[in-house]
């Protein structure tokens, strides 16, 4: 097996040598039906109304969501955990989004920040790991002029609640 190998690679070594671009060609032809004629892979069917993993993972968001008289407790850890990481926050926007017929509506917390850099990482990474309901919408940092350390960030924060009700 190793002798047939070997006289392989130098039979190449001869092709190679004496037609360089032939065999290039070939090879690259050899490459090309390979890279076309793999199969493809079988089409995942849609999960139909009912199925047990699709109301399974509806169960499992909808644990996952926080209840609406929850929500100012909640609020008040994100900014808690801002706090923690060193970061000084400004003045808060809330807004609340979505319909009740979703199951879950969205509590959105627009917060502008001052601090380091890694304060603004450790922050966003503890307070995801706190609370699973929350989402980062959007994060826009400025690091002013002349400042080594020091940033601006702009942080749209998004908690999943439950939706009130009729």
């Amino acid at each position: 097996m190793k002798a047939e190998l070997s006289a392989l690679f130098l039979d190449l070594q001869l092709v190679w040598k004496n037609r360089p671009l032939w065999l290039g060609l070939v090879l690259a032809l050899l490459v090309t039906l390979a890279v076309i004629s793999r199969p493809e892979p079988p089409a995942t069917p849609p999960a139909a109304p009912g199925d047990p993993r699709l109301v399974n993972a509806y169960r499992a968001f909808q644990q996952i969501l926080i209840e609406p008289a929850a929500l100012p407790v909640a609020q008040q850890n994100v900014l808690e955990r801002a706090r923690a990481a060193g970061l000084e926050p400004g003045v808060i926007d809330y807004a609340e989004e979505g319909e009740p017929a979703q199951g879950f509506r969205r509590a959105v917390m627009r917060l502008p920040v001052a601090g380091s850099y890694a304060g603004v990482r450790e922050f966003i990474e503890s307070a995801l790991a706190q609370q699973p309901a929350l989402a980062v919408r959007q994060l826009s940092i400025e690091r002013p002029e002349g400042s080594d350390r020091f940033v601006r960030a702009e942080i749209t924060l998004e908690l999943l609640i439950a939706a009130r009700g009729p």
